[in-house]
């Protein structure tokens, strides 16, 4: 697995792939998912 981190606003961006060390190397039609840690409750 590798995972990169690139110079982006946020730096929690990452990108993880086991085959691709690049998100220029994806193949077209490649399928990208995302995570987003949820917001902090407010009591």
């Amino acid at each position: 697995m590798l995972a990169a981190i690139w110079e982006r606003e946020d730096p929690r961006d990452a990108f993880v792939s086991n085959r691709h060390a690049a998100l220029d190397e994806l193949p077209p039609g490649a399928v990208v998912g995302i995570a987003v840690q949820p917001a902090p409750r407010r009591s």
